[in-house]
């Protein structure tokens, strides 16, 4: 009788221990069980206001989730945010603490009372139970891809197809980040934009990083800005043929060149969705000179930009051959712009000109140039859009996040 009760309780251990034991398994899935991990025993210190406060990780997520992807998202979009972000966290965390240095993060932050003060309390409480239900649900659960932790980006939308990273860092260590369709993205209100510029105005802001930029205008005599060019029959430079990541020539200008790869600097890991930013108000747009349209008013559509891009070319075509894309990558996104005499990284030109995106149109018009731009982003890795767009049709966090990234593992990590 002993030995029979014996193993009765044995039997009850084990299935009383089994749900434990499967969460600290390696499963490579996401695990959506009530979690017994208490991550919070991991604490971050965060810059916000001004001051400086200790807290722990799930609870700082609850702050800087929201300013990434608006609370109005479907919550298996949440989801993905949230594992993203707690992974490139830890992965900071994780490098400083190997070099022995302190880390202090000061992303945008927003409190509960603060997003009260531009949402009502009730669709604030729903929103707001939604979000933590999110990062609760994902408690401790972070991507590994060969074993190691992974910085995963993100963008508001792509231009219809994500970027590779391996085109765009020029680096194998980003096999993750495959090119994928995300066709639900031409749908966005920001999807399209066009801005335009007047000559004077392109070159005064690509000055601004690179004050050695020659342009020369219709005459040949003096660029834009009114420097003499010095001497006019080589004032652009010699060009010769160089090949990109992909095999395709692409014309360089030996002399006054900057980078020619893309650095992972240069593609913000954290770029916010925009609806987020509309929600809180965490940017606002300051007025230019330049026009533009379909950001903020009605949405430039496919056949209006299209005829844009190919209808008929105003003013001198000599413009033309001073401010070109000679290289893009397989999703479309310009890799360079050179400017005059000078190669410009495309997201350094697109952050110069404040552009939504660095796939990307010039038209020659009267007044200057027309710029065209789709997608709203970098456009490398996760779209949020896209994700929202997934998880109305139903698919899950651990879909979402593997459409949009190759060969990830999903594990919760001790935080203790």
């Amino acid at each position: 009788m002993k030995e029979k009760l014996k193993g009765i309780f044995s039997v009850y251990i084990v299935i009383l221990l089994l749900p434990y034991v499967c969460t600290i398994l390696f499963t490579g899935s996401i695990d959506r069980a009530e979690n017994t991990n208490n991550s919070d025993d991991m604490t971050v210190m965060v810059q916000y206001n001004g001051n400086f406060y200790e807290m722990g990780l799930e609870e700082y997520l609850t702050g800087i989730v929201p300013m990434a992807m608006s609370i109005d998202y479907e919550k298996e979009a949440l989801m993905a945010q949230a594992v993203i972000m707690r992974t490139n966290i830890l992965r900071q965390l994780m490098e400083a603490n190997a070099n022995g240095e302190k880390i202090i993060f000061d992303e945008e932050f927003v409190t509960y009372d603060e997003m009260n003060t531009i949402m009502s309390e009730s669709e604030l409480k729903s929103n707001y139970a939604k979000l933590e239900g999110a990062i609760k649900e994902t408690q401790g659960i972070v991507a590994f891809y060969n074993d190691s932790l992974v910085e995963l980006p993100y963008h508001s939308m792509s231009a219809g197809m994500t970027r590779v990273g391996e085109e765009v860092f020029n680096s194998g260590e980003y096999g993750y980040i495959t090119g994928v369709e995300s066709k639900s993205d031409i749908e966005g209100t920001n999807y399209l934009s066009i801005k335009t510029f007047t000559i004077e105005e392109i070159i005064q802001k690509c000055q601004a990083a690179y004050p050695d930029i020659i342009v020369t205008g219709v005459n040949d005599a003096e660029n834009v800005s009114g420097k003499k060019t010095g001497n006019e029959e080589s004032s652009t430079g010699d060009q010769t043929e160089v090949e990109n990541q992909n095999g395709d020539p692409a014309v360089s200008q030996e002399g006054n060149q900057s980078d020619d790869v893309i650095t992972v600097d240069e593609i913000p890991m954290n770029e916010v969705d925009a609806a987020a930013e509309d929600m809180v108000g965490a940017m606002e747009t300051e007025p230019s000179s330049e026009t533009e349209t379909g950001v903020g008013e009605a949405a430039v559509t496919e056949e209006a930009a299209e005829t844009a891009v190919n209808g008929e070319r105003a003013g001198n075509a000599a413009w033309e051959s001073q401010i070109t894309i000679p290289m893009r990558d397989s999703a479309g996104y310009a890799l360079q712009v050179q400017v005059g005499n000078t190669m410009i990284p495309a997201e350094k030109f697109r952050s110069l000109l404040n552009l939504n995106s660095s796939c990307m149109d010039f038209l020659i018009v009267e007044k200057g140039i027309s710029i065209t731009t789709k997608g709203l982003g970098h456009g490398v890795g996760l779209s949020q859009y896209g994700a929202n767009e997934m998880a109305k049709d139903g698919s899950t966090c651990e879909e979402i996040l593997s459409c949009y990234f190759s060969d990830l593992q999903f594990q919760e990590y001790d935080m203790k």
